[in-house]
């Protein structure tokens, strides 16, 4: 990583400084650090995760993968904030990509999900989307 890209990334709560170097950079430049940038998402009440959501909420495509691997790992708060801060602020080429990450959250969640209210959450955003399934099933 480029000294340019590891001064664009928080190394605190408040750290609004890097998330103003790395939305300075913008895309493509930033895409190499996005995981790490992800990562301030793990609670919307610290300081610098507005400022993250706000950087991010443009990303294209390339941000898919990084969601996706938070929507399926083990970190439930991580993926109720992710859900919460930065779901209704993604593109429709990001959403088409995790769609159905956000689908098994609401048809089958765990049980620790449940508990997190994620699985609310996740329907909120689908309804959010418009993408709720039970919608498509409804006979008119």
């Amino acid at each position: 990583m480029t000294p340019e890209l590891a001064r664009c990334i928080p190394t605190h709560k408040s750290d609004h400084a890097a998330v103003e170097a790395a939305t300075a950079l913008g895309f493509p430049a930033i895409n190499p650090i996005l995981a790490h940038l992800l990562e301030w998402l793990q609670d919307i009440n610290w300081p610098v995760a507005d400022d993250v959501i706000e950087l991010l909420a443009p990303a294209g495509p390339e941000i898919a993968p990084h969601i996706r691997i938070i929507l399926n790992c083990d970190d439930d708060g991580w993926k109720w904030h992710l859900i919460v801060g930065l779901g209704k602020r993604l593109g429709s080429d990001v959403r088409v990509l995790i769609l159905n990450d956000v689908q098994r959250l609401t048809e089958a969640p765990t049980d620790n999900e449940r508990v997190e209210e994620v699985d609310e959450v996740a329907r909120e955003l689908l309804e959010f989307w418009g993408e709720d399934k039970a919608k498509d099933r409804k006979v008119t």
